[in-house]
């Protein structure tokens, strides 16, 4: 999963790489998009959640992947 081109968007390492995302702006809206590489509608709706980060920069966009 690339995020690099979206300064908002992270894919989200550990879990305190999650913790130090989320702290760094409380005031920030976030959206959360739990992801797993074999799932089909997962790849699809990342392509959403991209988009989003996309149109609304001021957003923080936490890629996870659930396995």
């Amino acid at each position: 999963m690339d995020a690099s081109n979206l300064p908002n968007l992270h894919e989200v390492t550990s879990p305190d790489h999650f913790k130090e995302l989320l702290g760094a702006d409380l005031s920030r809206v976030s959206l959360l998009n739990f992801w797993a590489p074999w799932a089909a509608p997962c790849a699809q709706m990342n392509e959403v959640v991209r988009e989003l980060g996309r149109k609304y920069p001021s957003l923080l966009v936490l890629m996870v992947e659930a396995e």
